[in-house]
């Protein structure tokens, strides 16, 4: 008796399972608590094991070619600045130049007090843009996605500039606080 089995595998589910039983020539289907049989003419059993064969063979095909995809978009989103900002003394702006790589994030990290104001100015690219994020409450209202902006911080502590492109990019990054 020979048994074969294939599984339809999307997503990390296995949505289908179809078993082949060569002593009882018929496909089963199971998914979840269903048990569907679809049976087998004699004598066909060649053709449907040289089909789950090519399934098979594509299936592997297709989830290498998945796999490679990931692998290589995980790659992209990476931070290759991580910086804090000390103003120099007495002095309430602070002025940084950089070069940006698609896919890449640049992150700047400064600390104020509750009740200031910060000015953000960006001056770069279309597709380039900053996200001000405070010491525990998330995205600053006002800041996300931003090139220019002016927001009173919420809370003490320490800030966080996050510059991201979908482009290269030159820019210049100029901070106020008030």
């Amino acid at each position: 008796m020979f048994v074969a089995a294939l599984l339809v595998v999307v997503d990390a589910r296995v949505l289908f399972i179809f078993r082949f039983d060569t002593f009882r020539p018929r496909f089963t289907l199971l998914r979840e608590k269903t048990n569907l049989q679809f049976f087998i003419y004699p004598g066909s059993e060649k053709a449907i094991m040289s089909f789950i064969r090519k399934i098979t063979c594509y299936s592997l095909l297709i989830l290498s070619i998945l796999s490679a995809a990931q692998a290589f978009a995980g790659t992209e989103d990476r931070v290759t600045i991580d910086r804090d900002i000390v103003f120099r003394r007495g002095a309430i702006s602070a002025s940084l130049r950089g070069r940006i790589n698609r896919g890449t994030t640049h992150l700047y990290r400064v600390r104020a007090r509750a009740g200031q104001e910060m000015a953000i100015v960006l001056r770069t690219g279309e597709q380039t843009s900053a996200t001000l994020y405070a010491p525990t409450e998330g995205i600053v209202e006002g800041a996300d996605g931003i090139r220019q902006t002016l927001v009173e911080l919420p809370e003490t502590g320490e800030y966080l500039i996050q510059i991201g492109t979908d482009a290269a990019a030159n820019y210049t990054l100029e901070i106020t606080i008030n």
